[in-house]
């Protein structure tokens, strides 16, 4: 067994050690810090042969090893966790809300229907927790985004393109929720998304009012583009005739009504 492949972790009770395969957890070790590895040269065994073969080498305390090993469990259980959402997202999108089956959700994720109900004890709530999830996410960027251009052309191309990305990164994400057939309780989401979208928006054109960059009023710019904007339009542009020219078209509409 080569001498650099092999560590010696110290079992719970300290009364045993274990040989482990140090390049398998390289990456943990790596991040334990110096003070919590030493060296165990002196320790005598009744085996030279062995202790030739090992030369020189470190074991790692009782409690770097615990943290080594809860650290690995957590990014497991966030692991498994995104696989189960993921899974439901794709499932509730596909078949409807009325015809989700946990079970099919456990095949898409390969797991174990059990470790689904421990995900999420019932199917409302796995629905939910998967919608909520994605949902964090694009709200997060929504709330982000802020425009880099000075001029009222480009400001709006911008608010635009940034409506256009995050349809299609998460677009089965709103497709479920604009027509998912949705308990109450969950479907309120699209309206918790759009009243963010609504709030970019009313601050972008209110900052080009405030530049004279508008040819109408400010309330009715806000309402055109918020319709203009809206998850349910981009689909049909995107899916309809217009397609890849979809995002220059309602640009041009925009531009020629506001500007």
């Amino acid at each position: 067994m080569p001498h650099r492949a092999v560590g010696l972790v110290e079992d719970l009770a300290g009364a045993c050690r274990l040989l482990v395969d140090r390049s398998a957890h390289a990456d943990g070790l790596r991040a334990l810090s110096r003070e919590d590895e030493c060296e165990i040269s002196h320790l005598g065994c009744n085996d030279s042969a062995s202790l030739r073969a090992l030369g020189s080498f470190r074991y790692t305390r009782l409690v770097v090893n615990r943290r080594y090993v809860q650290r690995e469990r957590a990014r497991t259980t966030a692991r498994t966790s995104s696989a189960i959402e993921s899974a439901a997202l794709r499932e509730v999108s596909r078949r409807g809300y009325a015809k989700l089956r946990v079970s099919e959700v456990a095949r898409r994720a390969h797991v174990a229907p059990r470790t689904v109900y421990l995900h999420a004890q019932t199917k409302e709530r796995l629905v939910d927790a998967a919608l909520r999830g994605r949902a964090k996410g694009l709200i997060g960027r929504i709330e982000r985004w802020r425009p880099r251009g000075e001029s009222a052309d480009s400001v709006l191309a911008e608010l635009i393109a940034m409506h256009e990305r995050e349809y299609r990164t998460e677009s089965v994400l709103l497709e479920t929720l604009v027509d998912g057939a949705l308990p109450r309780e969950i479907a309120a989401l699209l309206r918790e998304l759009d009243g963010v979208r609504l709030g970019i928006i009313t601050r972008t054109i209110n900052d080009l009012a405030r530049k004279g960059g508008l040819r109408v009023r400010p309330s009715d710019a806000i309402a055109l583009a918020h319709a203009l904007l809206s998850y349910p339009t981009w689909r049909t542009a995107l899916t309809g005739p217009g397609r890849r020219r979809a995002p220059r078209l309602i640009y041009s509409a925009l531009r020629s009504a506001l500007l």
